[in-house]
């Protein structure tokens, strides 16, 4: 749902939700593009993106349902590089990964777990975005 627009007609600011419950506002730029999103992925996980003019997904930072905060940058074709994460319990991790998605570094005490667990991309609510804008777009001749 587009809830704002510029003096040109262009959608800025838009509400999303998706068939799995995600749901965000987004920011978009002058070309529609989303730039800026704050959200609940999955449903419950509190998140906040940063995305490029293309619309990647390029700095994330979520709040897990365990309590772990997470940051994470991500490289132009949106894979995960670079994940900076406190426990619930105060313990830190950073992981660094190469463009296949294999720990290539890491550091701090709960860097292990996360190393065991998987590294898991940054939620992504954005999908339904360019679904809305296209339907949007058809849709606003008629309206």
């Amino acid at each position: 749902m587009v809830l704002g627009v510029d003096r040109d007609g262009k959608s800025r600011l838009a509400l999303v939700v998706d068939r799995h419950g995600a749901s965000g506002l987004q920011f978009l730029d002058k070309d529609e593009t989303p730039r800026f999103v704050l959200g609940l992925s999955d449903g419950d996980i509190p998140m906040w993106g940063a995305l490029d003019a293309k619309g990647k997904t390029r700095v994330g930072i979520t709040v897990a349902p365990d309590g772990r905060a997470n940051l994470e940058r991500c490289d132009e074709s949106e894979r995960l590089r670079l994940k900076l994460s406190i426990s619930a319990s105060g313990e830190p991790s950073l992981l660094v990964l190469d463009e296949r998605g294999k720990v290539v570094d890491h550091a701090g005490p709960g860097a292990p777990a996360l190393i065991k667990a998987g590294v898991a991309r940054i939620p992504h609510i954005f999908e339904a975005v360019q679904d809305v804008l296209e339907l949007w777009k058809l849709a606003a001749p008629l309206l």
